[in-house]
């Protein structure tokens, strides 16, 4: 049985990342992200289950975060994030915020 877990405010945006599986690198764009993953526009499906990493530009830090990929249609995959530190959890829980608050950078590539 599965373990039911919230899951983090979504934020409706559109940002460029970087998303590589194995040897490939791919530029792909984020259309909803939270403090726990993203949804990513590919142009591919993903094999749920398998493990990947997105890398993005936010405040002149690069951001690299590992993912699991936990959803996956024909345009779209969900992927969680793989917090490998604390530090990585808060740049991450900065880049959410900097987007959910008023006149945050929706529209904004960062």
């Amino acid at each position: 049985m599965k373990r039911f877990e919230f899951r983090g405010p979504r934020i409706t945006c559109d940002l460029p990342v970087e998303l590589t599986i194995g040897d490939s690198t791919l530029p792909v764009r984020c259309t909803e992200i939270s403090k726990s993953g993203m949804k990513l526009e590919v142009g591919k499906p993903q094999e749920v289950n398998s493990f990947g990493k997105v890398s993005m530009s936010h405040d002149s830090h690069q951001l690299e975060f590992r993912v699991r990929f936990v959803h996956a249609e024909e345009n779209h995959v969900g992927v969680d994030f793989i917090y490998l530190s604390a530090a990585d959890r808060k740049s991450m829980a900065s880049l959410v915020d900097s987007l959910a608050a008023p006149g945050g950078e929706k529209s904004r590539s960062i």
